[in-house]
């Protein structure tokens, strides 16, 4: 045999007679141990897709910040590659620039030169 809970706070409303028919033959049908269960019972699965519509709403903004999040990963991604680039060029550049002005260099390339 089910064990229920003492309940002690009574909620109150009025329904009209059409109401009241429909409400108890509803119980009757399907098995529901009285007016006041099935009230209760509708009321609960309200409050449950209350909650799961919110905590559908969380996942979608979690999973729209997601998506924001991996733009703007995507876009920091392209920039620093766009930085190292420019980094290798100058790298590149002031090499080249050192070893034209440095006359050891010179030297280094006419001996590997006239070496080879």
């Amino acid at each position: 045999m089910p064990v229920y809970r003492t309940r002690s706070r009574l909620v109150y409303f009025r329904v009209s007679e059409e109401e009241f028919a429909e409400y108890t033959r509803f119980c009757q049908a399907h098995g529901a141990r009285s007016l006041s269960d099935m009230a209760r019972e509708a009321v609960t699965q309200m409050l449950d897709l209350h909650k799961h519509a919110g905590e559908e709403a969380d996942e979608g903004l979690v999973s729209e910040r997601l998506k924001s999040l991996d733009d703007l990963t995507r876009a920091l991604t392209d920039r620093l590659e766009k930085v190292h680039e420019l980094l290798k060029q100058h790298q590149s550049n002031e090499t080249a620039e050192n070893r034209a002005g440095d006359p050891e260099s010179e030297q280094h390339a006419v001996v590997t030169k006239t070496a080879s």
